[in-house]
């Protein structure tokens, strides 16, 4: 799609959100890789969890909620990890003391 400027009649093309579909100017798109589980070494950039965005930039509104939702994946995943160390843990300790 294409926008055009009422006063000096420059066009200018928009992009569509991928997250709600929405048309936006190229600039007001907001990078969110940043959330992304990722490596930077030796010149390499390594995604290891895009949390299922094969996409990496949306509208202002999208990226805060898309950030947020990734801190909350994150969060639940640290949660679980430590209710299983916590088991396993319990779990030895318990057959130590049969022993």
């Amino acid at each position: 799609m294409v926008c055009k400027c009422y006063l000096c009649h420059h066009y200018e093309d928009l992009e569509q959100c991928e997250n709600c579909g929405d048309n936006f100017l190229s600039e007001e798109f907001v990078d969110f890789s940043d959330s992304f589980q990722a490596d930077y070494s030796e010149g390499r950039y390594e995604v290891f969890n895009n949390y299922g965005y094969d996409y990496h930039k949306a509208c202002a509104s999208c990226a805060s909620e898309i950030k947020q939702r990734i801190s909350d994946l994150e969060s639940e995943y640290h949660y679980e990890q430590m209710m299983e160390e916590e088991y396993y843990e319990r779990h030895q300790a318990e057959k130590a003391a049969q022993q």
